[in-house]
C-alpha cells in the first residue's frame, strides 16, 4: 500500500483532468503534486506544484475611539477588522496528461499562511474650515495624537483598514471634541487717545423793566 509523504494530506481521488479544492485559507500558498495510476499501477509523483489563494481587503473596521482629549490635541485608538478567513476561497488546479483512463492523485499541503500585515487610514474633518476629510495618520499602530487642534471644537474622524489585497470600506464617523480653555492673555494692545473739546454753554435771560 503506498504510504504518501507524510508532508502531505491524505491524496485524494481523482477521475478526470481537473479537480477544484474547496475550503482553503485566503492568502495562503500550498503545494500540489499529482500521481496517475491505472490497470498496472501508479507513477511517480508529478513535480510539485506551488499555487496561492487570493485573498480579499480586510472588513471595515469599527469607529475609532477616544483615549484622551486635551485643550489641543485628541488620541484615538482603534481596534483591528474581523479576520477575513471567514470567507471561502477557490483555487483551481488543471494538469492534463496524454494517457486515457487514469486516475490522478492529487495532494495538497499547507505551506504556510502568508497574510499581509494589515495598515490603517485615519481621517480627519474639520468642518469649519471647509477641506473635507484629510489623512492624519497611515501606519500599522492602533492608536495616534493629533494635535495642533483648536480649543473647544468639534472633529469628525473615520477609519479604513488595508492589506495587499486592497482596502475596507470606511467605518462610519465619530465626532470628537477638544477641551475648552480659559482665554489666552490678549496681545498686540495700542492706546488710543482722544481729545474732546470743552464746550460751554451760558442761558441770558433778557431782563425787561416795566
Amino acid at each position: 500500500m503506498f504510504m504518501p509523504d507524510p508532508e502531505f494530506f491524505e491524496p485524494i481521488q481523482v477521475f478526470g483532468r481537473s479537480y477544484k479544492i474547496n475550503q482553503l485559507s485566503p492568502s495562503t500558498e500550498y503545494l500540489i503534486r499529482v500521481a496517475a495510476i491505472n490497470q498496472y499501477g501508479q507513477s511517480s509523483w508529478s513535480p510539485i506544484l506551488s499555487a496561492s489563494t487570493s485573498g480579499s481587503p480586510p472588513e471595515m473596521p469599527l469607529p475609532p475611539f477616544l483615549i484622551q482629549a486635551d485643550v489641543h490635541s485628541l488620541t484615538l485608538g482603534w481596534r483591528p477588522p474581523t479576520n477575513p478567513d471567514q470567507y471561502q476561497y477557490h483555487l483551481h488546479h488543471h494538469h492534463h496528461h496524454n494517457q486515457s483512463n487514469i486516475c490522478d492523485h492529487m495532494n495538497s499541503s499547507n505551506y504556510g499562511n502568508h497574510l499581509s500585515p494589515i495598515t490603517y487610514t485615519l481621517e480627519m474633518d474639520d468642518q469649519t474650515m471647509g477641506h473635507g476629510f484629510i489623512t492624519v495618520f497611515d501606519g500599522s499602530g492602533t492608536e495616534h495624537c493629533v494635535d495642533n487642534l483648536r480649543r473647544n471644537t468639534r472633529y469628525r474622524f473615520r477609519l479604513a483598514a488595508s492589506n495587499i489585497d486592497g482596502r475596507s470600506r470606511w467605518s462610519e464617523t465619530i465626532t470628537l471634541a477638544t477641551l475648552p480653555d480659559h482665554p489666552s492673555p490678549p496681545r498686540n494692545l495700542r492706546v488710543s487717545v482722544r481729545f474732546l473739546k470743552k464746550k460751554n454753554y451760558f442761558n441770558i435771560q433778557d431782563h425787561v423793566n416795566y
